[in-house]
């Protein structure tokens, strides 16, 4: 199976993902991967307060990414694509390789990364430049297989 990929729909200004297999509940532990503090801590704090998210743990590299994800084997990652420990498309393929079903969104400052973090097999990318609401918007139509509007 293709992971989802959100798509822009430039006429309309919205997102869409396709349709998910139905593999996910609305409770989920989530893996925050940043090697900056100051970005896992606003992530976390945002998280914490959706319904949705039930465990929140953190990576501050790959290697750290890797063992967090095999032993708490994550609904959703949020993945900063500049990570250190691993070129990022073999950090993204050693993380499916482990845990095969989560959610990964890549993340970076860099908007020249979302081609090459969504042809290795990101389901989404989004800059660190946008604002929160932007982040759960997408967040929440690949959790639950909702069109959004960003507009």
């Amino acid at each position: 199976m293709q992971p989802a990929r959100i798509l822009p729909c430039l006429l309309e200004n919205k997102w869409r993902c396709p349709k998910r297999v139905d593999r996910f509940d609305k409770h989920m532990h989530i893996l925050l991967a940043d090697d900056q503090p100051k970005v896992r801590s606003a992530l976390r704090l945002l998280l914490e307060q959706q319904p949705w998210a039930t465990a929140i743990f953190e990576a501050d590299d790959a290697g750290a990414l890797l063992a967090r994800a095999s032993a708490q084997l994550p609904g959703l990652v949020l993945l900063d694509w500049e990570l250190p420990g691993f070129k990022p498309e073999e950090c993204l393929g050693s993380l499916r390789t482990l845990c095969p079903a989560p959610i990964i969104v890549a993340m970076s400052v860099n908007l020249e990364a979302a081609r090459p973090a969504l042809n290795a097999g990101a389901d989404a990318f989004i800059s660190k430049g946008d604002p929160p609401r932007t982040l759960l918007a997408v967040l929440e139509s690949l959790l639950f297989d909702e069109q959004i509007s960003l507009s």
